[in-house]
């Protein structure tokens, strides 16, 4: 026998720092002079109460459609949780009417994944032994908030045909929202950047959606397109003079947006006009015309060939040349 088990000189049995192993079935037997007598005694030895190792009352908190992971530190080696609805899981165990979307880990730790609004409540995790039983109140908070465009809700933009337009739209909110934008047409966009054409004009919306709900925002696009205006502020009509025989230029510029084209218009010829040696027979009324997508403005010249002092006659032809 082990210098934990003693017998006494009364005949007790004394058993120092009992272990769990030294549970079982201990008979004592007392020799008489007409026989003996014998006597059983079950020990039962009780293990310590098992203890939680994290404060008995906590509160978690996670996202919306988030995993979180409630830990069960107890000196014991058997681990229930209890889920709010009263349904009990132990370690190895999943939830199968949430297709294992809650499951309980080897080492205690409550796993549940894709958080639910139904998730919310107090998660009770009890460690047991023969001696007793200690036990966790945990409560879980989910978060969920609709989303948020964090720039004004309503925007005028007012943009010249053929520039880049540049729409910030950004949200918060939990679950992070997913963000879109439509054209004037009901159409999506798959970029925030656009080639900004005159029928490009009208409201564009930005909308920002998760599973708790949506926010939108309106951006209103003017495309601006100015008709042409002649340079030359001294009006639609003008009279110029040449001197047969010399090179002339009549300038024609106009502004607008977008860019005016410029043309002239001739008896016979249209383009850029310069006139080389003017004849007497060049004069008369010439048109010059600007026009773009928003509009057009004509402006008339009327051209005098007059003699040059002291020439002489010319034999050559007028010439008309396009640039």
């Amino acid at each position: 026998m082990t210098q934990r088990f003693e017998v006494h000189p009364n005949g007790t049995l004394i058993i120092r720092k009992s272990q769990l192993s030294d549970a079982g079935q201990y008979s004592c037997t007392v020799q008489k002079e007409h026989g003996t007598e014998k006597m059983t005694v079950d020990l039962v030895v009780l293990s310590q109460s098992p203890r939680v190792l994290e404060p008995p009352h906590r509160d978690v908190t996670v996202d919306l459609g988030g995993t979180v992971e409630l830990e069960c530190k107890v000196d014991s080696h058997e681990v229930t949780w209890v889920l709010p609805s009263q349904v009990q899981m132990i370690a190895g165990q999943a939830n199968g009417h949430v297709q294992q979307r809650v499951r309980v880990n080897d080492n205690g730790t409550l796993w549940i994944s894709q958080a639910s609004l139904t998730d919310t409540g107090t998660y009770r995790c009890t460690g047991n032994r023969v001696a007793g039983s200690d036990a966790v109140s945990v409560r879980l908070h989910v978060s969920a908030r609709p989303p948020e465009i964090q720039q004004r809700k309503h925007e005028n933009m007012t943009l010249m045909e053929g520039s880049f337009a540049y729409i910030t739209c950004t949200a918060t909110g939990i679950p992070q929202p997913i963000i879109h934008w439509t054209t004037p047409d009901g159409l999506k966009l798959s970029s925030s950047q656009t080639i900004i054409q005159r029928y490009d004009g009208g409201n564009y919306t930005c909308i920002a959606r998760n599973s708790v709900g949506q926010d939108h925002k309106v951006a209103r696009l003017e495309i601006l397109i100015t008709p042409p205006v002649f340079s030359d502020q001294r009006g639609a009509a003008r009279s110029v003079t040449a001197v047969q025989g010399q090179r002339m230029l009549l300038d024609c510029t106009a502004k607008g947006t977008p860019t005016p084209h410029i043309t002239w218009i001739l008896p016979g010829n249209n383009g850029t006009l310069e006139i080389q040696f003017p004849q007497k027979t060049d004069s008369g009324q010439l048109t010059c015309v600007a026009h773009n997508d928003g509009g057009e403005v004509r402006m008339s010249v009327n051209l005098e060939v007059k003699e040059a002092v002291g020439s002489r006659p010319l034999v050559s032809q007028t010439h008309l040349k396009h640039k």
